[in-house]
């Protein structure tokens, strides 16, 4: 990068923004259970925040906060579907991370998942964003950019082992894996993806940040760079190298795996009865495979 006083006062920004981490202190710590190289190397030679908290324990309104700056109560995006009165989209007069970084001389762009409005067809580059972004949730498995990507890699559209399912247990089998993306109840399975470990959805992000960084290695002007994959976040769809990499005896059930839930909210036990269904019936040996992939 050129030295000059006006880049440096500028620096560059890459945003890497992980999906449904939660606490795990294991991480950097605890190198028994789980390998995360790259992980440490952030932690040990940057800076850990060991006692920080998401503004709100949902992907929407979350997202939306980091788009904005602003709390939930204040951007207006309060769940995932728009449901109870939520926005599902932005206000006009928004703040947008992205305008900011304009207005200042930045390129901006975003690979990833966005999911920071609500079920409409907006993506990040209605924030600002250059890059890549479906609508919604979105997935990468049955989008073109990714079919372009698979043949410029030389690489086939790979299929997916199913090893378990919530409630369905006829999905437990092999099948194509970008039919999966359309299945209403794709959240709820974890498997390990049949092709080599660029198939994977991270690999196809990287594979269009990098491009995006040597563009603008190119041209000298300062960027913030986000990357949004969509992991840790179920689906576990897991690539084959990685498939073995955790032990599920050594894990160990959080606190309220067991919890009594009858004397909590009438919400928590909807959830439980109506999405979560069969969750309570297992028991922990037959949950660790899962939390493993």
């Amino acid at each position: 990068m050129p030295k000059s006083d006006n880049v440096m006062k500028r620096p560059n920004i890459l945003w890497l923004n992980c999906d449904h981490f939660a606490y795990v202190p294991h991480f950097a710590l605890n190198r028994d259970l789980i390998r995360t190289p790259a992980f440490d190397r952030l932690c040990i030679g940057g800076t850990l925040f060991p006692n920080a908290y998401t503004v709100c324990p949902l992907c929407t309104p979350a997202r939306a906060s980091l788009a904005t700056g602003q709390y939930p109560h204040r951007h207006g995006v309060l769940n995932n579907d728009g449901a109870h009165g939520s926005r599902q989209e932005f206000a006009p007069d928004a703040p947008l991370v992205a305008r900011d970084l304009h207005a200042a001389g930045y390129h901006a762009a975003l690979f990833g998942k966005w999911h920071a409005v609500g079920n409409g067809e907006a993506t990040a580059g209605d924030a600002g964003y250059q890059g890549w972004s479906p609508p919604r949730y979105g997935s990468v498995y049955n989008r073109p950019a990714y079919a372009d990507y698979l043949e410029e890699m030389g690489l086939e559209h790979p299929d997916i082992e199913i090893e378990w399912h919530l409630k369905d247990a006829s999905q437990i089998r092999r099948r194509p894996l970008h039919e999966t993306a359309s299945d209403v109840a794709f959240h709820q399975t974890c498997g390990v993806i049949q092709g080599p470990k660029e198939t994977h959805e991270s690999y196809f992000l990287a594979h269009g940040a990098n491009r995006y960084l040597e563009k603008r290695a190119q041209d000298g002007a300062p960027f913030c760079l986000r990357v949004d994959p969509w992991g840790p976040h179920q689906p576990y769809y897991v690539a084959p190298p990685f498939a073995g990499s955790v032990d599920p005896q050594k894990i160990a059930p959080p606190p309220n795996f067991a919890q009594d839930y009858s004397d909590r909210p009438a919400h928590q036990k909807r959830c439980l009865d109506e999405i979560l269904k069969g969750a309570t019936t297992r028991t922990w040996p037959q949950w660790a495979p899962v939390v493993a992939r």
